[in-house]
């Protein structure tokens, strides 16, 4: 069976299910930094305690942390992708 570089339609499938999933991931990324951001700010803004200033000034700098990770990492799985795609001919 002689090997060649050309994509059928099972790996052109393969590849629109990688890139859909990533960008599932990144949503999940979102509504995880997003409720983050929301609870802290919230803490910060109906708690007038001390220790709540503090969880709610982590809770949300960890939000922003988890928005800044999951768009890094949306960006380098779809240039990947978009190289691998690049590379083999389609048929």
């Amino acid at each position: 069976m002689p090997e060649d570089d050309t994509l059928i339609l099972r790996d052109v499938l393969a590849l629109d299910r990688t890139s859909l999933a990533n960008e599932r991931t990144l949503l999940a990324y979102v509504r995880t930094a997003v409720g983050l951001i929301a609870g802290g700010i919230g803490l910060t803004q109906l708690m007038p305690d001390t220790w709540a200033m503090i969880v709610g000034g982590l809770s949300t700098i960890v939000g922003t942390a988890t928005l800044v990770i999951g768009i890094w990492r949306f960006v380098a799985i779809q240039s990947h992708i978009r190289r691998e795609t690049a590379t083999v001919p389609p048929k």
